[in-house]
């Protein structure tokens, strides 16, 4: 068999996911799921490995951070991606360029939490004491 000429959804939904259910806890697997159903089968699933190129994948990943996935969703879902395309690359031993490679992650946004200066401690000890 010529495993080049599968597709991501052929590897993902045929070989990848059974393998891992063997090995996996079955919610780790079900996150895999959700993630080959929801992000990379609507965007690889047509494709061979040897289609994709890097910079499409890095576009994909840059697009996914800035929709309702947000920079750690678009993350996931390409690491869903290189799994697969690693998995297969490794099982069957494929001599192609893993277009997974050199994928920058997205900008998260800093995170700030909202801290309590000692001016605004003490007016609200002063508040709930009554001084």
């Amino acid at each position: 068999m010529n495993y080049a000429s599968l597709t991501i959804s052929n590897i993902a939904w045929d070989h990848y996911l059974p393998a891992k259910r063997q090995r996996r806890r079955t919610n780790t697997c079900d996150g895999y799921e959700s993630s080959i159903r929801l992000y990379v089968d609507k965007r690889w699933g047509g494709m061979t490995i040897p289609e994709i190129e890097p910079d499409d994948v890095q576009e994909w990943v840059d697009e996914l951070a800035k929709t309702d996935a947000g920079p750690g969703g678009a993350w996931k879902a390409y690491k869903c991606l290189r799994q697969i395309v690693r998995w297969a690359l490794a099982k069957w031993k494929m001599r192609v360029y893993d277009p997974t490679q050199h994928i920058e992650k997205p900008r998260v946004p800093t995170y700030k939490p909202d801290t309590l200066t000692h001016r605004r401690l003490k007016r609200l000890i002063r508040g709930m004491v009554g001084c």
